[in-house]
C-alpha cells in the first residue's frame, strides 16, 4: 500500500489480511539497507516519494523512489527490489 502522506513524502507498506502479521513498512528497510550515498539522497532531499509499482514474484516487490531537493536538484529516480525475507536490491530501472 502506498500513502501520499503529505505534499513531501509518502510512504510503502506491505499489510497483510491476517491481523496477527506484522505490517512491514518498506521505506525503513530500503532506508537501512541502501549505500550512505543513497541514504542521503532518501533523506536529505526536501521531497521523497516511494511506491509500489507491482508484484514481480511471488514475495517480490517493485518499488520506485523518487525525488528532488537540496541534494539532487535536478531530481532522481530510483528503482529497488523488496524481497519477503527483507532483502532490497537496487534494480537498473
Amino acid at each position: 500500500m502506498t500513502d501520499y502522506e503529505e505534499s513531501d513524502y509518502s510512504r510503502c507498506s506491505i499489510v497483510f489480511t491476517d491481523q496477527t502479521v506484522p505490517t512491514i513498512q518498506v521505506w525503513d528497510r530500503v532506508v537501512k539497507t541502501v549505500s550512505e550515498r543513497e541514504r542521503k539522497s532518501l533523506l536529505e532531499n526536501d521531497h521523497v516519494y516511494i511506491a509500489a509499482i507491482q508484484w514481480i514474484s511471488v514475495g517480490a516487490l517493485k518499488l520506485k523512489v523518487w525525488g528532488y531537493g537540496k541534494v539532487n536538484p535536478s531530481g532522481f529516480a530510483r528503482f529497488y527490489r523488496y524481497d519477503k525475507d527483507g532483502t532490497v536490491e537496487r534494480l537498473k530501472n
